[in-house]
């Protein structure tokens, strides 16, 4: 009696796990069987896609080996799009004629030299265009060389102008240093400073350099005469020793040229020296042609009458 019930219970507990009378094992190995079934048609139309492509690949590879030649010379655009159509035909009709094909090529060729034409014409455009800027430019080159030319040329006018008016104001040979005084007549008028005390003797000249003089020539200028004596050239000038006519000229000649080139005003000027007459009696005509020959030539002079020379 305990047994058939055992047999009921365990027959109630397998059907309670079964799905229409099959169990889970049983249905997974249904399913199993039915994926690779699915698997093997997959498989069986992907080789026959296969097969196809690799017919279509061995068709197109017999055309181009039979019409590369024809075309290998096809580069342009419109060729290229010729060539398109060309394929586009002999993949939907495999049977155009040889006729047809090589009036395609034809008309590519054509189209390339009407192509090629258009280039060379369109580069011949650029070429006289080019020409015609370069031209243009070097006419605008010469135009404004001369403006350039015109324009210095104006600037020197007006310098030389303006260099006019001061010496007729200041009179000839302007000093480069002064001082400005009374003339006597209501008016003023431009005393020289001097820059050098020069001796002359029988066989030599002696320079000696004064302190430079206060103020400045604030009226063409912003420095002082101190600040203007540092920038000019007497590094080398051998001052308090015996130089003859030529050594003096050698180291006071970079000084007149600066002055007179308008290195110290805006205007050619000269510098003003005290000048001795030290010679003997007898040797007066050297103290002529030393004064007026050589020390007038640099300077302007004034020659010292009632006051002795002194000795450095």
């Amino acid at each position: 009696m305990v047994n058939a019930r055992s047999s009921e219970f365990a027959q109630s507990k397998y059907r309670q796990g079964t799905i229409l009378g099959l169990t889970v094992a049983e249905i997974f190995i249904l399913l199993l069987f039915l994926l690779m079934l699915v698997f093997l048609v997959l498989s069986q139309e992907q080789r026959a896609r296969e097969r196809e492509q690799a017919r279509d690949l061995a068709r197109l590879t017999e055309f181009r080996d039979t019409w590369e030649e024809p075309l290998a010379g096809i580069e342009t655009p419109e060729e290229i799009v010729a060539l398109q159509r060309l394929r586009e035909n002999i993949r939907g009709n495999q049977g155009n004629s040889t006729e047809a094909l090589l009036h395609m090529v034809e008309e590519a060729r054509q189209q390339q030299a009407v192509a090629e034409r258009e280039r060379q014409a369109v580069a011949e455009e650029n070429r006289r265009l080019r020409e015609q800027a370069a031209d243009r430019q070097d006419a605008i080159n010469e135009q404004t060389r001369q403006f350039e030319q015109l324009r210095e040329q104006n600037l020197q006018l007006q310098r030389l102008a303006e260099e006019q008016r001061i010496l007729r104001e200041k009179g000839q040979n302007p000093p480069c240093w002064y001082e400005v005084v009374d003339d006597g007549r209501g008016g003023t008028r431009e005393k020289p400073l001097y820059i050098f005390d020069i001796g002359v003797f029988d066989q030599h000249m002696l320079v000696r350099r004064l302190r430079a003089p206060d103020g400045g020539a604030f009226d063409d200028s912003e420095l002082t005469y101190v600040e203007e004596a540092e920038m000019l050239p007497l590094r080398h000038v051998r001052f308090g020793e015996p130089l003859t006519d030529a050594q003096l000229v050698e180291d006071l000649y970079p000084l007149f040229e600066t002055a007179d080139q308008a290195g110290v005003r805006s205007y050619s000027c000269i510098f003003f020296v005290r000048v001795w007459d030290q010679t003997s009696l007898f040797a007066k005509e050297r103290w002529q042609r030393a004064h007026d020959r050589v020390l007038e030539g640099l300077f302007g002079t004034y020659p010292v009458r009632d006051e002795p020379w002194n000795q450095p």
